[in-house]
């Protein structure tokens, strides 16, 4: 689920001219970093049902320089738009990706940003993993 996550956003031509190739796991982002700037951090992951299916969740945060979050609003407008287009296809067994919500306008005093989240529901299906 982590690599069809990265892959979607890094792929997504709308984002391409905000964020550039600065999209991150949320252990490889430097104070340094250009803004604005993506971090995804990859959540838990349990059963549907039994043997049937499997559920993971994944937040994607937003940062920018201090000030306004209309950018970050954008960023994650688009973020949005491209995991929701996510096809429903592949050797991972993906069948969904749900939005879920958008949380609140934050500040990350270590980064030196603000920030602001978006989580997403993403479900597989076993069978297609393991037979």
């Amino acid at each position: 689920m982590r690599q069809r996550v990265f892959q979607c956003l890094i792929d997504w031509a709308p984002l391409q001219p905000i964020v550039e190739d600065r999209i991150f796991e949320a252990s490889a982002v430097v104070t340094q970093v250009k803004r604005p700037f993506i971090v995804v951090r990859m959540h838990t992951g349990f059963p549907v049902e039994r043997g049937i299916g499997g559920r993971h969740y994944a937040q994607v945060w937003a940062h920018d320089a201090p000030g306004s979050y209309l950018r970050i609003d954008q960023v994650l407008i688009e973020c949005r738009k491209a995991l929701e287009s996510l096809p429903h296809t592949g050797a991972d067994g993906f069948l969904e990706d749900r939005w879920i919500e958008t949380g609140v306008d934050l500040k990350d005093d270590t980064l030196g940003t603000i920030t602001r989240y978006s989580r997403y529901q993403l479900t597989q299906a076993l069978r297609e993993l393991y037979g």
